[in-house]
């Protein structure tokens, strides 16, 4: 590239230079210096090697195993930093190598720093040596870390989500693993309770017999895996009703993976109103009892299961009929080939060697024998009513059955009751027996040798003295935050203590069921007393109950009052359906059924107008009209739902097309009407329509003539009001007197329309009586002339 002058000189431009401003002059000409090398970390396999320089540069180490200086191992990075980091990895344990340390800035410039003489050194462990750590198997909550070592050792890993592992968590084993070969030695790690579709980052660790420990952090770069989603609901299947009675019925059911246990019921199809507490269990074998029914009717249910990661499954329904009174019936399973079926057995068990044992406080368990394979009840209660049972389904001849939430120093009457394959049923005679006080249970154990006993059976008291214990204290409960799809929940308490948050639907809440609400999320496994829990994954535009827990102690919980909060609803996305120079159509769509409104402003009026309809709809339509052309409206479309919620939609902008055609003027109209005691001014009223909205004005002129000047002439009426039906009134005509007059109308967008110019006479005053006698008299007698002067 050259430049040229006036006088035809030439100069060429000079090459390209740059430089930074690093006191170093025009051309950088000196290497970094290198300072503060230290060998921060030292593992028997790998090693990190630190340093700084006082500009910016890569990073190299070169070296070997020592006595040698041959440095002919190289590590690098290409990365310019001031602060240099490089792990040497693949080294030999208990072995001292020797180092230098380079780094090269970007003007080529290279500083090499060898401690002033051979070089710098370090000495790796005496430590295990950790090869092959790989992820073995992962989940949606857990995950399986393998790796080796070259001697015993235990096996630890440290996990994080945060990819610096700050506050990081520790799981393993301090057992040694033993040898699965001559010299490998393989450990494996489960984590678990990990959070589906979430990244872990993670090292290992394992420290040998002589207490040295070795880590792996793969380059201090971390090791990682993702948990993945659990999508799919537990598959239902072998769903059977063992047992049924005149009043009950036993459900039972599996899956193939651990799951909740629910049943919902009623004697109509279609129509299951029942359903019992969920069983919040995990597990792949169901039961679920039904009580409370109609003897000798048919029921319809289905059962419903739900995986730890709240995919539900729900079985089509089923149906069952219960026995007639004091009838029961238990299936077994039964198949072959077709011989003669032998006599139906009409004799009902013996029941013998029963036994009260295990008895507490508030909780004893009674066994007892049978002569054939039964199924066990225990009908129990503070009176021979026995208005409690207890059973175990499954058929046997011996029996144990626990009977829990006892009353403790309490007396309790209770039957054995025992059922056959064929429904042949036994009953004991009444029996007796009375909980113990709380300190019984401790007196025979109250001795130092027994101390292990003595805690354990405290423990065990203390668990099943819940139901007397006082929960935790629960309050300020707040729902806040809440968006389309999400909201978080805080509350307080007294104490420190474990949070829980149950929530559910509204359409779905129960309040006469024991726990109405369906959903439950864990706060953490750490005691406190702010709490908060976010909920996810929320249903827009819906309203939510929920009840905010804590305990101390599983059982003794305290819970809030009941609680609402609504979800937003969902933003909708008006569109328009129609746009004119005057006019647009605005249509949406709404989850439920709402009003349609749209509110529109013109900006430059500063004029807000709002339009709808009260009607319930999900598809809205709202026409405008009488907008302005050419201009730019701001939209908001919304509703109100049947529970006077507000539904809106985002903002919207339109803007009119550009009019071009005058309104037309149609009707013209032209009255007059003298002043009231004026006869000599006169009112005229100009009237007419257009087809758009326009202003109105009226020009006017005294005299006959060809056209009008608008220059010189009158005006009347308003230029800056716009409507269809115009109205201009002049009072200023003189009676019996020749005007010329045209209208004038401007639409918003400057389009002018004229009518032709009009020539009128306005009409002359009318005559006294006094005028019209004088007046004839004049005819007569002239000399009445000076009278009317």
């Amino acid at each position: 590239m050259q430049t040229l002058t006036s006088n035809n000189d030439t100069s060429n431009y000079s090459d390209v230079v740059s430089d930074k401003p690093d006191g170093q002059g025009g051309t950088d000409a000196t290497a970094p210096t290198i300072s503060n090398v230290s060998s921060t970390e030292i593992q028997s396999s790998w090693a990190r090697i630190t340093w700084t320089t006082d500009e910016l540069s890569n990073s190299e180490i070169n070296y070997s195993v020592a006595p040698s200086v041959a440095f002919g191992s190289v590590a690098s990075s290409t990365s310019f930093s001031t602060s240099h980091s490089v792990t040497l990895t693949g080294l030999t344990a208990s072995t001292t190598y020797n180092f230098r340390v380079k780094s090269t800035d970007p003007s080529g410039n290279t500083a090499t720093d060898l401690a002033g003489g051979n070089g710098y050194s370090f000495s790796t462990l005496n430590a295990p040596i950790i090869s092959g750590v790989t992820v073995e198997s992962v989940n949606e909550n857990n995950a399986t870390i393998f790796w080796n070592t070259n001697i015993d050792s235990d096996s630890y890993v440290v996990y994080s989500t945060n990819a610096q592992l700050s506050g990081s968590s520790q799981v393993g084993s301090s057992s040694f693993v033993g040898a699965a070969s001559s010299s490998i030695y393989q450990h494996r790690v489960t984590i678990t309770g990990l959070t589906q579709g979430t990244t872990y980052f993670y090292y290992v660790k394992s420290t040998d017999v002589n207490g040295t420990t070795a880590t792996d952090t793969n380059g201090n770069n971390y090791y990682s895996f993702v948990t993945t989603n659990d999508v799919k609901p537990p598959v239902i299947s072998n769903i059977l009703v063992p047992v049924k009675s005149s009043t009950a019925a036993v459900i039972v059911w599996t899956t193939d993976e651990p799951a909740t246990s629910q049943a919902t019921y009623g004697t109509a199809a279609g129509a299951l109103t029942n359903s019992t507490v969920e069983d919040a269990v995990l597990t792949i074998s169901h039961v679920a009892s039904l009580t409370s029914l109609a003897a000798n009717t048919d029921h319809y249910f289905t059962v419903t299961s739900k995986d730890a990661a709240a995919n539900s499954s729900t079985s089509p329904e089923n149906t069952f009929k219960t026995t007639e009174s004091n009838v029961i019936v238990i299936q077994t399973s039964a198949g072959g080939g077709s011989p003669p079926p032998p006599a139906k057995d009409t004799t009902a068990p013996t029941i013998d060697k029963i036994e009260v044992k295990n008895l507490g406080a508030f909780d004893a368990t009674i066994s007892f024998e049978t002569n054939e394979n039964s199924t066990g009840f225990i009908h129990y209660g503070q009176s021979a009513a026995y208005n409690l049972i207890a059973a175990d389904p499954k058929q046997a001849t011996k029996h144990e059955i626990r009977l829990s939430g006892l009353r403790l120093g309490a007396e309790y009457h209770f039957q054995v009751e025992a059922v056959d394959k064929e429904g042949n049923a036994a009953n004991s005679p009444d029996q007796k027996f009375t909980t113990k006080f709380a300190t019984e249970q401790l007196d025979d154990l109250i001795t130092l040798e027994n101390a292990s006993g003595f805690q354990d059976k405290l423990e065990g008291l203390i668990e099943s003295t819940l139901p007397s214990l006082v929960p935790p204290f629960v309050g300020k409960v707040e729902a806040k935050d809440v968006t389309e799809n999400s909201a978080t929940v805080t509350w307080q308490t007294n104490v420190s203590s474990y949070g829980i948050l149950g929530y559910v639907a509204d359409k779905d809440f129960n309040a006469t069921t024991t726990d109405p609400y369906a959903t439950q999320l864990t706060e953490g496994d750490k005691k406190a007393r702010e709490h908060r829990i976010e909920l996810a994954n929320l249903a827009p535009g819906t309203q939510y109950h929920f009840q905010a827990r804590a305990f101390i102690i599983p059982g003794a919980v305290g819970k809030s009052k009941d609680g609402t909060f609504t979800t937003k609803f969902s933003l909708v996305k008006p569109e328009v359906a129609r746009l004119g120079n005057t006019e647009a159509e605005v249509r949406w769509t709404t989850e439920a059924e709402t009003s349609s409104f749209v509110e529109f402003r013109n900006p430059r009026t500063g004029k807000t107008e709002r339009i709808g309809d009260s009607a319930q709809t999900k598809v809205h339509s709202v026409a405008l009209s009488n907008l302005a052309p050419a201009t730019t409206y701001e939209l908001r479309v919304f509703g109100y739902d049947e529970k006077n919620n507000i539904v809106e939609g985002n903002p919207l902008a339109i803007t009119t097309k550009q009019d071009v055609t005058a309104p037309s003027l149609t009707n013209i109209r032209i009255d007059n009407a003298l002043l009231p005691g004026r006869n000599d001014r006169l009112q005229s009223v100009i009237s007419w329509k257009t087809n758009e909205p326009a202003n109105s004005i009226v020009l006017y002129q005294e005299g006959s003539g060809v056209g009008i000047d608008d220059k010189v002439a009158s005006r009347a009426g308003s230029e800056k009001e716009y409507t269809t039906d115009h109205v201009v009134i002049i009072t200023g005509f003189r009676p019996a007197t020749v005007y010329r007059m045209k209208i004038v109308t401007i639409d918003e967008a400057g389009n002018k329309s004229e009518s032709v110019a009009r020539t009128i006479l306005t009409p002359r005053a009318s005559e006294s009586v006094l005028d019209i006698v004088i007046h004839n008299l004049q005819e007569s007698f002239g000399f009445l002339n000076k009278l009317r002067q």
